[in-house]
């Protein structure tokens, strides 16, 4: 049980016990802000920093390193974190679409979805086929 002292309009104050402390934080008296000191302390300090329970605060938490977490693998990126690559044929596909054949360059929008679909779940023979389609449709469409 302590003997604290604490400031009042910048003069010092007490001695009172911890209870009294406590009274006089309940009535406004002594703040988070208010300086206290008691034997043993090396300087005045903040009513909150020294007794945060006090006012309701928690103490805070230790402060440690926090472990990197391991690196993010898509779902999406296929088999064993790894994805196939193929030429996109999208924006071909977009293209003939609007410039071109609409009924051709439907079907190789279609197709060059799948390819990419196929292509992101790791899938390489029919990301191959899928992308081979596609471009067939958009020679197709071109024509």
């Amino acid at each position: 049980m302590a003997n604290w002292h604490y400031e009042q309009n910048g003069q010092p104050a007490g001695p009172v016990s911890d209870d009294g402390l406590r009274r006089l934080a309940a009535v406004g008296a002594v703040t988070p802000t208010t300086r206290i000191w008691a034997e043993g302390m090396g300087h005045w300090q903040q009513a909150g920093i020294v007794l945060p329970a006090l006012f309701g605060v928690p103490p805070s938490l230790p402060t440690h390193a926090v472990p990197t977490p391991a690196a993010y693998v898509s779902p999406m990126s296929g088999a064993y974190g790894r994805s196939v690559m193929i030429e996109d044929q999208m924006v071909k596909a977009i293209l003939v679409t609007l410039f071109c054949c609409m009924p051709f360059g439907i079907v190789a929008i279609i197709k060059a979805s799948e390819a990419n679909n196929k292509a992101a779940m790791g899938d390489e023979m029919g990301a191959h086929a899928a992308n081979a389609e596609a471009s067939k449709w958009i020679k197709y469409s071109m024509l």
